[in-house]
């Protein structure tokens, strides 16, 4: 589980699946139900991680 993970509870909606192969790859991936006090919420994410918000 990442860091952000511990924090409080998100739905992961989308997840692509990662390659085959050397190097390094995060796949694109959205949340949703994050929580404002959320680290994902409130900081820079490395990778291509979308969070869907409804205000």
């Amino acid at each position: 589980m990442s860091r952000w993970g511990y924090f409080s509870v998100y739905k992961c909606i989308y997840k692509n699946s990662i390659p085959d192969g050397k190097g390094y790859y995060y796949p694109v991936t959205i949340l949703t139900d994050v929580d404002k006090n959320n680290v994902a919420f409130k900081e820079e994410l490395f990778g291509p991680v979308f969070i869907y918000y409804l205000c």
